[in-house]
C-alpha cells in the first residue's frame, strides 16, 4: 500500500507522511513541489505508484476537491486523514461524493508530537477530534485548572508521552505552555490554546482558539503581529486583522485600517512582506482595504 506525501518536509505532519508511513512498511511516494500545487501532476503521481492514502490540510483538500475534473484518481483513495485546521462537515461530505474510502480527523499541535487524537468521521452527522491517542491525557479545564462538567466548554490541555519539554532557549514562553500536571506527578500537561467540551460518548468537541490566533493551510498565524507592524507604517492611525474565506473555501488573511493620510495599498503589501515571516506577506495576505468603519477608534 502507498501513500503519498504532499506536506512540505517543515510541517510536522511530515513526520507521519514518513518515519511512521515507513515503520509500517508503507510505500512513501514524496510529491514534487509542482506535484503538490499542480493537481494533474499529483494524479499521475497517484495513478503511476497505486497511491490509497493521502494526508493533507482541510484547505488543501478542498483545492483538491474543486479541481476534481483534473485530479481523477482522487476516487482511488482508501483512507485520507486530515488535519492542521478545524475540519468542516461540508468538505466531510464532499469528498465523500469521491471515494467510498474513510476519512479521518487528525488533532494536536507540534508541541504534543503532532496527534493527540484521531477519530473516524467518515460517517458523522458532526465533526470532532475523537478521543485520545494511547498514552494520551486530554484535560478540559476552566481558568483555576479545575475539569469543567460534560457538555461545558473549557481550554484543552493535553498530557502523555508525546508532550515535549518546552520551547528551545525560550523559558519564558515555555513555563507559560508546558505547565506541572496537577493529575499525574512528575508530569508534564501543554496548554493548547484550543478550546471544547466532552461529549456524553467522552469524544471531544473542539471550538477553536482562545485567543486571535488563527491557522490557514495549517500554519499559525498571529494576527495582531501583522496588526502591530501595519500600525508602525505611516499615517496608519487604527486597523483590524481578520481571517476570510471564499466562496471556493479559499483562505486569507485582510487588513482593515484607517489614516490620517492616504496610503497605497501596493506600499502597505511590500513593507508587509519585508517586516513579516514569509507566509504572512505573500498571496494568503492580498486584500488590504482601507474603511472608515473604525474611524471611532
Amino acid at each position: 500500500m502507498a501513500i503519498v506525501s504532499v506536506t512540505t518536509v517543515s510541517f510536522d505532519i511530515f513526520i507521519f507522511e514518513t518515519l511512521i508511513s515507513l515503520q509500517r512498511g508503507l510505500k512513501l511516494v514524496i510529491a514534487s513541489e509542482e506535484a503538490q500545487t499542480i493537481p494533474r501532476l499529483l494524479d499521475n503521481l497517484i495513478e503511476e505508484h497505486n497511491v490509497e492514502i493521502i494526508q493533507t490540510t482541510p484547505s488543501r483538500m478542498q483545492l483538491l476537491v474543486n479541481n476534481i475534473s483534473e485530479i481523477p484518481n482522487l476516487k482511488n483513495i482508501k483512507y485520507t486523514t486530515l488535519a492542521g485546521e478545524q475540519l468542516p462537515l461540508s468538505l466531510v461530505q464532499a469528498v465523500k461524493k469521491i471515494t467510498n474510502g474513510k476519512i479521518y480527523n487528525g488533532y494536536g499541535p507540534s508541541e504534543t508530537t503532532v496527534f493527540s487524537t484521531l477519530t473516524d468521521v467518515t460517517d458523522y452527522e458532526q465533526i470532532t477530534i475523537g478521543k485520545p491517542l494511547d498514552n494520551t491525557q486530554i484535560y478540559i479545564l476552566d481558568k483555576s485548572l479545575r475539569p469543567v462538567p460534560i457538555g461545558i466548554a473549557g481550554e484543552i490541555y493535553i498530557s502523555g508521552d508525546g508532550v515535549g519539554k518546552g520551547y528551545l532557549n525560550n523559558p519564558e514562553l515555555t513555563s507559560k505552555s508546558f505547565i506541572n500536571n496537577p493529575f499525574i506527578p512528575n508530569t508534564l500537561m501543554y496548554k493548547s490554546g484550543d478550546m471544547g467540551y466532552f461529549l456524553e460518548n467522552s469524544e471531544i468537541m473542539c471550538l477553536g482558539r482562545s485567543d486571535n490566533q488563527v491557522k490557514i493551510r495549517g500554519l499559525r498565524i498571529e494576527l495582531e503581529e501583522i496588526e502591530h507592524k501595519l500600525l508602525n507604517i505611516a499615517n496608519i492611525s487604527t486597523c483590524v486583522v481578520v481571517k476570510k474565506v471564499d466562496s471556493n473555501m479559499h483562505e486569507f488573511l485582510c487588513a482593515y485600517y484607517t489614516a490620517t493620510e492616504s496610503v497605497d495599498s501596493a506600499f502597505i503589501r511590500d513593507t508587509l512582506k519585508k517586516e513579516l515571516p514569509r507566509i504572512y506577506g505573500s498571496s494568503i495576505f492580498y486584500a488590504i482595504r482601507k474603511t472608515s468603519i473604525y474611524s471611532k477608534w
